[in-house]
């Protein structure tokens, strides 16, 4: 797939489907031959010593998600968790949706480490989009250099059919609001696609000037700053 579409270096971001068993990450990243970088999923019981292996392997950060475990964010075990990684200068994946962003918003806040908000934290176009409150909240964390939104899931977030105008919008928002805090993504192999099955990644690859318009955008989103948060050469 990457072949395919054009990708030379990737951050690989673990399936809650493997639990923290991290091995075909881990070997998919082994495979990469240092192309790749890597976001674990991890319990609160991983040593020090487990931790400083994944580093050593190429892990940058750690993963939660509100909508996969379907309940709310586990706030003790989440600080827990980001103070024993930011001495690694890792960060955190969050999968938030809806209001989320907003409704934990003092909690973000106090976490010690920069934040990455996959699938654009979730924001639902239909529900005000660029003009709500989790739109505000999320370009609030892009401008003060903590937060990044992940362009991805723009298919997942959209209430229309390809090529995804109502999402295609707010990302466009995203980016212009702050070009350096913004990396894109698929969500290949798509575990949680629709009854039509998965959006093609060359597809959505298509779509990205429909939103990053100009060369200079494109290549911080697909360049520049993927390789400064996840320590690339």
């Amino acid at each position: 797939m990457h072949n395919k579409i054009g990708v030379d270096r990737c951050v690989i971001v673990h399936g809650f489907t493997h639990g923290t068993d991290l091995s075909v990450t881990l070997d998919a990243m082994d495979t990469g031959g240092g192309r790749y970088r890597a976001v674990a999923t991890v319990d609160n019981t991983i040593t020090d010593e487990r931790l400083e292996e994944l580093h050593a392997a190429g892990v940058r950060g750690v993963r939660y998600s509100v909508i996969l475990v379907g309940e709310s964010l586990n706030t003790d075990r989440i600080q827990h968790m980001a103070e024993r990684i930011a001495i690694f200068g890792w960060h955190l994946v969050l999968h938030l949706k809806g209001d989320d962003i907003v409704t934990y918003a003092d909690f973000l806040k106090r976490l010690p480490v920069p934040l990455v908000f996959d699938h654009m934290a979730g924001i639902d176009p239909a529900s005000g989009g660029t003009d709500e409150e989790p739109f505000r909240a999320l370009v609030a964390h892009m401008k003060d250099g903590n937060g990044w939104a992940k362009i991805s899931g723009i298919e997942k977030i959209s209430n229309q059919s390809y090529p995804f105008d109502d999402a295609a919008t707010v990302a466009n928002a995203l980016i212009t609001a702050a070009p350096d805090q913004v990396i894109w993504g698929t969500d290949w192999p798509d575990p949680q696609a629709g009854p039509k099955g998965p959006t093609n990644d060359g597809d959505l690859v298509d779509l990205i000037p429909s939103y990053a318009s100009d060369a200079a955008r494109q290549r911080k989103l697909l360049v520049e700053n993927p390789a400064r948060l996840y320590g690339f050469d």
